[in-house]
């Protein structure tokens, strides 16, 4: 009884003392494109049409011309580039233009631990704002559509 009281009296007096809070951690989320250079050329001829047309006037001006200069470093190798599969250096000039335009239309990506259904294994998994609020509202309505059991048949024998 008297260690019990010792304990509780060594939590209670750590508890009063002041802590400092834990610095967030600020993880920079890059895509991993998986696109062929035939098929990166055409993105990136897209992203470069709709920079012109005003799409990102959203994004800051520092942004904007960061977006202008990856793109004129993706033409010059894309154009360079005679191999339909990208080396790791274009693979990765590539990832960083697609993970900030998805940033510029579909908001920031957000990372957090999931347990696929069936598994006790939790799993890294990384969306946009934009497409973790879909999914919340699908699965509500999924939810919601999901018929009610009719009260039991009485047996009347």
């Amino acid at each position: 009884m008297k260690s019990l009281l010792i304990a509780l009296s060594c939590i209670a007096a750590l508890s009063l003392l002041p802590v400092s809070p834990l610095p967030a951690k600020e993880a920079q989320v890059v895509v991993l494109s998986k696109k062929s250079v035939p098929e990166m050329r055409e993105y990136t001829a897209d992203v470069d049409r709709r920079l012109q047309k005003g799409r990102y006037d959203v994004l800051d001006s520092k942004d904007r011309a960061w977006l202008g200069q990856r793109i004129g470093e993706l033409n010059e190798r894309l154009a360079a580039t005679t191999d339909s599969s990208p080396d790791q250096e274009l693979l990765m000039l590539f990832s960083e233009l697609e993970t900030k335009i998805i940033e510029a239309e579909e908001g920031d990506i957000v990372c957090r631990m999931e347990r696929p259904t069936g598994s006790r294994m939790n799993k890294q998994v990384c969306r946009s704002k934009k497409k973790m609020e879909e999914d919340r509202l699908k699965g509500q309505d999924s939810l919601r559509g999901l018929r009610r059991p009719q009260s039991l048949p009485r047996d009347n024998t």
